[in-house]
């Protein structure tokens, strides 16, 4: 018996120390300063990039890695428009890609006075009108978790996580618009093509409807 009671402890130790410990993958940093100054021009000038295309009726295709997406995740607070609620939060937010078209976005959360790892790994679907993100998997730490689990870190429906998070607890998947409107020129558009492999993602972006009206000139 005394063995057996060794055992359970020496498994609940384990278990604790997993769900407590960070993945490999996950590595929180603070904002880079170095880099700092270079990040804000290269987000400021693809923003410019962006709406100077698709206001001139052009597409515009996009390749993004993660390390530079997570530089600008970190420097979020410097962004020109507000970053989206799901990166307001929690503390460290992260994205990789770790396969094809999926998507994995991590956190450190405050729970019972301890900070946790918390994951999501979902799997994008792209179709005509919409992007239909798939959940895989939820873990904390290290242990992967079932999804009603999620509740006990972000409220009974995950509101605490925002739209698309809270859609993922509540029916294991979330669909997100493929159209948009880009606000500097009032253009709307759709994503396409979007692909994402490990590490990287690709997406294009195609103008709709008529080119829109200019100022007129004095």
């Amino acid at each position: 018996m005394l063995v057996v009671a060794a055992l359970v402890v020496m498994l609940g130790l384990l278990f604790g120390a997993a769900l407590t410990s960070r993945p490999s993958w996950y590595v929180p940093t603070s904002v880079d300063q170095a880099r700092l100054a270079a990040d804000k021009r290269d987000l400021v000038n693809l923003l410019d990039e962006i709406g100077v295309a698709l206001n001139s009726g052009r597409s515009i295709d996009l390749e993004i890695g993660e390390d530079q997406l997570n530089r600008w995740i970190r420097a979020r607070s410097q962004w020109p428009t507000p970053p989206p609620a799901e990166l307001q939060l929690f503390d460290f937010p992260q994205v990789s890609f770790p396969g094809p078209q999926q998507v994995r976005a991590a956190a450190t959360i405050e729970f019972a006075g301890q900070p946790w790892v918390l994951s999501v790994t979902a799997r994008i679907e792209p179709t005509a009108d919409e992007f239909i993100l798939h959940w895989e998997t939820l873990a904390v730490g290290r242990i992967p978790m079932p999804r009603r689990w999620i509740s006990l870190f972000l409220g009974d429906d995950g509101h605490r996580g925002g739209p698309i998070l809270r859609n993922l607890v509540q029916n294991g998947h979330s669909v997100v618009p493929a159209r948009a409107t880009w606000k500097n020129g009032n253009r709307p558009f759709r994503f396409r093509d979007i692909g994402i492999s490990q590490g990287v993602l690709r997406v294009s972006l195609v103008p709709l409807g008529p080119e829109p009206k200019r100022p007129a000139g004095p």
